[in-house]
């Protein structure tokens, strides 16, 4: 079990950063147009809103711990040796 850690904090890592990107690619493309669309006090009032409703466990787990996974998984290689077994297969 120990040997498939790296490979599953990697899986782990890639999928939730990949899940972040969406969603700040979708406000940034979608959420923050709409925004400019509508008059300066309502944006401000929807935008308020946005930022109270935010930060819920799920959004802040996807968040924070895909950048965990990210930093662990490295070291989970390098400490587990998968990194350079795999260097020497392809040699």
């Amino acid at each position: 079990m120990t040997a498939a850690l790296p490979r599953v904090l990697t899986m782990v890592a890639i999928a939730g950063n990949a899940l972040v990107a969406g969603v700040f690619f979708a406000f940034s493309t979608f959420v923050m147009k709409g925004l400019a669309q509508v008059p300066s006090p309502t944006g401000i009032v929807a935008m308020q809103g946005i930022n109270a409703a935010a930060p819920t466990p799920p959004f802040m787990l996807a968040l924070f711990g895909s950048a965990l996974t990210g930093a662990v998984s490295p070291c989970s290689l390098s400490s587990s040796g998968a990194a350079t077994r795999s260097r020497r297969r392809t040699r």
